[in-house]
């Protein structure tokens, strides 16, 4: 495993000087490395949301992969590439099997959703709106109805196309105002629904549903309605991931110490629509807090962390040898002890899509 990351390492080292650039694709390198390393570790112990996180960077790497093969910009780290790929492929494999193999229901249920890697089907790269229907109530999440939201993903993960939506999914999924985990919820239900090829009776439903006389004055009903082009899919989440930014944004913004940060929504925020493309959500100085998110292990247990990788006037040879002698202790339901999977899963599917954005 370490073979990968000196290869991938010294590639960047070679092309580039030491600048700011080329610092942080090691810093994310690294970072990548130390979660994956973490999960290896202990496959038995990720839940159904930090094999999602997982899933997604498998989609990442295997992505990178097919420009490997076929772009000569990355023939020079094509084989870390993938390399990396089959490694994140192969822990996906065991968590997955080791998952279904414990016969839960939830899991079951959710069956559809991390049975395969996340490649995003739409990549719309930039677009954030300005518009008066895209404001965002900042306390407007206490209200967030998960068992709710987790109806609703099941009747849209095991239906077949065309199978009515309830219109309570509708009605809650295009709530005015929302923030949070509310209104990453309502983002992650039209994902799921172009992940799994259901998308277009899913927006049949849906703007007949806004069509109604009760709901025709939500702000969605009144965004769509402006819209003169007919890209639906790319209008319905620009509408939902420039209101994720503000939300994400303002969270920044008050940012004051890791302790009293909510770092799980705040990556889950950056993923989803950093997964769809949007390259807004790629702020370094947003990079720099989430690296305070990590510890020493590699995982993310909501505090803040003393893990420190300051590799700015370091030759990457001694930061290699670190690696190569200090192997990381294996720490017995670690997960259960303090660290999140959900988080963890999420900052591993993050450094990927970073690391896809800086190169």
């Amino acid at each position: 495993m370490i073979k990968i990351f000196v290869i991938l390492v010294l590639c960047f080292s070679l092309k580039s000087a030491e600048t700011e650039h080329s610092n942080l694709i090691k810093q994310v390198i690294l970072r990548l490395h130390k979660t994956l390393e973490f999960f290896e570790q202990d496959y038995e112990s990720v839940n159904l949301d930090g094999l999602y996180g997982i899933r997604i960077s498998q989609g990442v790497f295997i992505n990178l992969s097919h420009k490997a093969k076929s772009n000569w910009f990355y023939q020079s780290i094509k084989k870390p590439i993938l390399n990396l790929s089959h490694r994140i492929s192969f822990l996906a494999n065991k968590v997955y099997f080791n998952l279904f193999s414990l016969s839960i229901d939830y899991v079951e249920n959710f069956k559809r959703l991390v049975d395969r890697p996340y490649m995003s089907k739409t990549k719309i790269r930039t677009g954030l709106l300005q518009d008066k229907f895209l404001q965002v109530n900042f306390n407007k999440n206490d209200s967030f109805n998960e068992k709710l939201s987790d109806e609703c993903y099941l009747e849209l993960l095991n239906g077949r196309h065309g199978d009515p939506i309830e219109p309570q999914c509708f009605e809650f999924y295009t709530t005015d105002g929302t923030s949070g985990y509310s209104l990453t919820h309502q983002l992650l239900f039209f994902m799921i629904a172009d992940n799994i090829d259901r998308f277009g009776d899913v927006s049949v439903q849906l703007l007949d549903f806004l069509l109604q006389e009760n709901t025709i004055n939500k702000n969605m009903a009144s965004y769509l309605a402006k819209q003169k082009d007919n890209d639906l899919k790319s209008q319905i989440f620009r509408y939902f991931c420039t209101r994720v930014y503000y939300d994400a944004d303002n969270m920044f913004k008050k940012f004051t110490n890791a302790n009293d940060f909510k770092q799980d929504l705040f990556i889950e925020q950056i993923v989803l629509c950093g997964s769809l493309g949007f390259e807004e959500f790629f702020k370094i100085e947003w990079l720099e807090i989430i690296f305070s998110f990590q510890n020493q292990n590699g995982c993310f247990n909501q505090r803040e962390n003393n893990f420190d990788l300051d590799l700015k006037n370091v030759a990457f040879d001694r930061v290699l040898n670190a690696i190569n002698s200090k192997r990381m202790k294996r720490y017995d339901s670690i997960m259960k002890d303090g660290c999140s999977s959900h988080q963890t899963g999420l900052a591993l599917a993050y450094f990927s899509l970073m690391f896809e954005y800086l190169l």
